[in-house]
């Protein structure tokens, strides 16, 4: 039996016979629709609202549908969590949806309007309905531009952290920080906002950490998560620094074969050297995430807000970049 290996483009584990989705698109081929087992799908109505498009993801046992709300005339996003989960799957995951909706509105974080059950013959399945995002996500961006300038990873990183901010300011937590959760949108004006999404699967800061969840989101979770110890804020400041890296190397900071291996330097080795692999970052950019990619939280930044008071400080214009390094 084959042990999954660790995806360098999309950071998640797979079967290494398989393609990776996210990498489809580099090859300028489309990814293959997901298969979704149960009786929603594809043209089918959700909750005698919403119409359910084409799939365009599937994360951890939740398969996402682009969707009409025929009773406000708008497009959405539909999650829909497997048939076949669990009760307490399905417990957590309309706890964290309730959770989700309740976050006041922010421009930096994906908006969740509805959620709840419907009944099939093979029991019930939930749902959380997101306002639809015009753009693509970090994880589509990579895949076919692989590595972001110095101003844009500062850009991104700074909108992260102000949609943490403002989660956690209302006392919740992201835990679920992947490439694929970060939206970037276009203005009207020109330019992109950083809007995160994936707050339908949040936990307050009551919760605590599901044994064997971090097996399927590697590049979402800190090392304290992979021991299987209580998360905080920091835990989110360590996966929003994660997400900065990738977007400035194109690859997740480790990249192992196997999770197993993955997850032994997770928990033991020391953050990668940025400037290694971008000799033009400053070093008081590389420092910075260093910090927050701390082993211990306790030498993290304390908080959304002074992790943005030290990116502030060190991120460059274009201006006075630093020479790219020698030798």
């Amino acid at each position: 039996m084959f042990e999954e290996e660790m995806c360098r483009r999309c950071g998640g584990h797979h079967d290494p016979a398989l393609p990776c989705h996210t990498w489809a698109r580099r090859r300028r081929t489309e990814p293959p629709l997901v298969a979704v087992s149960g009786s929603l799908g594809a043209g089918t109505l959700v909750a005698g609202r919403y119409r359910l498009h084409a799939p365009r993801h599937r994360l951890e046992g939740i398969t996402r549908y682009s969707a009409h709300d025929l009773e406000r005339g708008r497009a959405v996003w539909v999650d829909l969590l497997d048939p076949g989960a669990r009760h307490d799957a399905r417990r957590r995951f309309l706890r964290g949806a309730a959770i989700g909706a309740a976050l006041p509105a922010h421009p930096n974080v994906v908006p969740l309007v509805d959620r709840g059950e419907v009944e099939l013959d093979d029991g019930p399945q939930a749902y959380a309905v997101l306002a639809h995002q015009d753009g693509e996500s970090l994880a589509e961006r990579i895949a076919w531009r692989d590595e972001a300038s110095i101003e844009e990873a500062c850009t991104l990183l700074r909108g992260v952290l102000e949609g943490l901010a403002h989660a956690h300011r209302h006392g919740v937590l992201h835990r679920e920080l992947t490439a694929a959760r970060v939206w970037l949108v276009p203005r009207p004006g020109g330019g992109e906002t950083v809007r995160l999404a994936g707050f339908g699967l949040a936990c307050g800061f009551d919760a605590v950490s599901v044994p064997g969840i971090q097996a399927t989101r590697p590049t979402g979770m800190s090392p304290e998560e992979a021991m299987g110890e209580p998360t905080d804020v920091r835990s989110d400041l360590y996966c929003a620094a994660s997400l900065a890296w990738l977007a400035l190397v194109g690859q997740p900071p480790f990249v192992e074969r196997s999770f197993s291996r993955y997850l032994r330097r997770l928990v033991q080795d020391p953050p990668p050297r940025l400037r290694f692999h971008r000799p033009d970052a400053p070093s008081a950019l590389e420092g910075v995430l260093r910090a927050a990619m701390a082993k211990d939280p306790a030498d993290r930044p304390a908080s959304a807000e002074a992790f943005l008071e030290l990116l502030e400080a060190c991120c460059p214009s274009r201006s006075t970049l630093p020479p790219p390094l020698r030798g």
